[in-house]
């Protein structure tokens, strides 16, 4: 499972474009790091199973690559910004 969890992160770090637009109050993209951002709901299940596979590659790849959660049931306009219609989506 390791595996798979570090091909999943190696693509996102191969596919990371920065990410532009307004600058929003949440920290996306982390400055001067490859990011990955997990949106999704603190109430979610999936979402929940999800955090500490997300939490893990955090510690792993600290400071060179950040992983930021957004919960897009208490910012709605984040999801809009990604155009999320399903979660857990990681970008």
């Amino acid at each position: 499972m390791k595996t798979s969890i570090r091909i999943v992160l190696l693509l996102a770090l191969i596919l990371a474009l920065p990410l532009s637009g307004s600058r929003a109050a949440l920290p996306v993209p982390a400055f001067g790091t490859v990011t990955l951002v997990d949106l999704g709901a603190h109430s979610c299940i999936p979402c929940k199973m999800m955090a500490p596979i997300l939490e893990e590659l955090g510690k792993e790849y600290k400071g060179r690559a950040a992983v930021v959660f957004i919960d897009v049931w208490e910012h709605p306009e984040e999801a809009k910004r990604f155009k999320v219609s399903i979660i857990p989506t990681q970008i």
